[in-house]
């Protein structure tokens, strides 16, 4: 049974996947592990948190992102940094739902509290996923299959 927010919205939809990180490398990496992937999903990058907020928000504060979408969030970054990026959207009515796993080199215990402090899904190293970045494609399509996004 979906739940009560979701009847109005079509839950065979597209998963819109926005990664923001400015690591060219890496942005590659989840590029081409997505378009190798059985995945259903549209990916946007963003290289760091000021530039994603201008492809999330309009002029008029409107989201401009369809749902469903998952964010992956790297925190270093230059301009504004994940937490910086994390601390606008929870504040923003439109984007305080979104479901962001951060996507990141830290494995600092600091930085995973201080992460989940902001109601991420996930915290996912760099370093276990490097090897073999399908192991994130088939997460975020297994993670989409089974959970009911907040629309």
């Amino acid at each position: 049974m979906k739940s009560s927010f979701c009847t109005d919205i079509d839950v065979s939809a597209q998963t819109n996947v926005l990664l923001v990180d400015d690591d060219q490398v890496d942005q590659e990496a989840v590029r081409r592990a997505l378009d190798a992937s059985t995945f259903d999903c549209s990916l946007t990058i963003a290289s760091n948190g000021l530039e994603a907020l201008d492809i999330l928000r309009a002029p008029d504060g409107i989201m401009t992102m369809d749902r469903p979408l998952l964010i992956l969030l790297d925190l270093n970054m230059p301009k504004m940094n994940g937490f910086e990026f994390l601390s606008e959207i929870r504040a923003d009515p439109e984007l305080e739902s979104a479901v962001v796993f951060v996507l990141s080199t830290s494995r600092r215990d600091e930085d995973v509290l201080r992460s989940y402090e902001y109601r991420v899904a996930g915290f996912l190293s760099k370093d276990t996923i490097a090897a073999d970045f399908s192991l994130l494609a088939n997460f975020l399509q297994s993670y989409a299959n089974l959970v009911d996004f907040p629309f």
